[in-house]
């Protein structure tokens, strides 16, 4: 009986190893579905979109869709998520761009067309690609960080390394090891995953502005996992709860209204740092004071208030609450800038004081 037993222990211990083995060998191919299937941006049906091809420093070709940003609005690089493509991302492109922003949203080595092998540091890699090559041409003071699902752990990483003017997670996670815990409970993940994208340790270090979207019923990434990225996120942040939202349709279940207000306030200190030194000064602007938000007007610009953010309100199922200090009314942070209406449409009338 003993030594059946022993058999039998035996048996179980050799058919986990060699399960621990095979996700071992096949995780990458699990933790990246990537699909080869190229299409441009004609084929999306996207208007004033171009189709690229990057160079990364490692070799790869990295086939992109752009379009230019028009003066003072902002530069959007979009990280997609691990299923994701370009084709995928087609209705979120036309709507990021539809008052005129530009956008760069770059497929990964081995999705969509792109050449290579995916893998963390390839990905990172990537992004650095996507990043110095808007460089060339824009600031950063315009350029922001969208990171879908995967694409977050990519987006924290590059603004961890390089100045952003803001930073959205939408449906972020802590680490990807944590994620895969929740389906292999059975497997010591984080001992074996090679590409965990810890970016609970990473994100403290972040300088831009952060903007976080998650859905309460997203069964991919829990909703928890957002909140606990957010607890760790540095100052100035906000945070958007999407009531009953899912895992890949929190910027359509009602978080575009806190993307664009985002980018309103990116392009308004944009727009201000463009200014030659001392015109600002130049202009009176008449403006209410709006420093509860979480953002007051100084002589150099945009400072945060030491106000706490509120409790966070639930909602009806769609609906959004939020928290933190980038509240509703940062939008109002526009007024700040001392400039002629006819310079910049979306400001307060100003009057010289010459």
């Amino acid at each position: 009986m003993v030594r059946r037993l022993r058999f039998l222990a035996f048996a179980v211990l050799v058919l986990y190893a060699g399960a621990l083995a095979v996700l071992f060998v096949n995780q990458r191919s699990l933790l990246y579905p990537a699909s080869d299937r190229r299409t441009t941006a004609a084929e999306a049906g996207l208007v004033d979109f171009h189709d690229l091809v990057l160079t990364t420093p490692d070799g790869e070709w990295l086939v992109a869709w752009w379009k230019p940003p028009q003066p003072g609005k902002a530069l959007i690089l979009y990280f997609h998520g691990n299923g994701g493509s370009l084709w995928n991302g087609r209705l979120r492109a036309q709507a990021l761009t539809a008052s005129g922003r530009g956008l760069l949203m770059v497929s990964y080595r081995g999705y969509s067309g792109s050449t290579g092998t995916p893998t963390e540091t390839g990905l990172h890699t990537d992004a650095r690609t996507a990043y110095e090559w808007v460089r060339q041409s824009y600031e950063a003071s315009r350029v922001v960080a969208y990171g879908e699902s995967l694409g977050t752990g990519v987006a924290v990483r590059l603004a961890s390394e390089q100045p952003l003017a803001g930073l959205i997670l939408d449906a972020p996670y802590t680490s990807t090891a944590d994620v895969a815990s929740l389906t292999y409970w059975y497997v010591p993940v984080s001992w074996l995953m090679l590409d965990q994208f810890r970016s609970l340790d990473i994100i403290p270090t972040v300088k831009a502005p952060i903007l976080i979207l998650h859905g309460t019923d997203d069964r991919t990434i829990p909703f928890a996992f957002g909140e606990r990225l957010y607890a760790a996120a540095p100052e100035p942040k906000r945070f958007i709860r999407i009531e009953g939202g899912s895992h890949s349709r929190n910027l359509e279940q009602g978080g575009m209204e806190a993307v664009n207000e985002f980018l309103v306030v990116v392009e308004a200190r944009a727009w201000q740092t463009a200014l030659p030194t001392g015109l600002a000064r130049h202009f009176n602007c008449h403006r209410p004071d709006h420093s509860r938000d979480g953002w007051a007007a100084s002589a150099g610009g945009l400072r945060r208030t030491h106000t706490q953010p509120g409790p966070v309100r639930r909602g009806r199922r769609g609906n959004v609450a939020s928290t933190g200090s980038l509240g509703q009314g940062s939008l109002m942070a526009i007024y700040i800038l001392c400039c002629p209406r006819d310079l910049h449409p979306a400001l307060s009338t100003c009057s010289s004081t010459r």
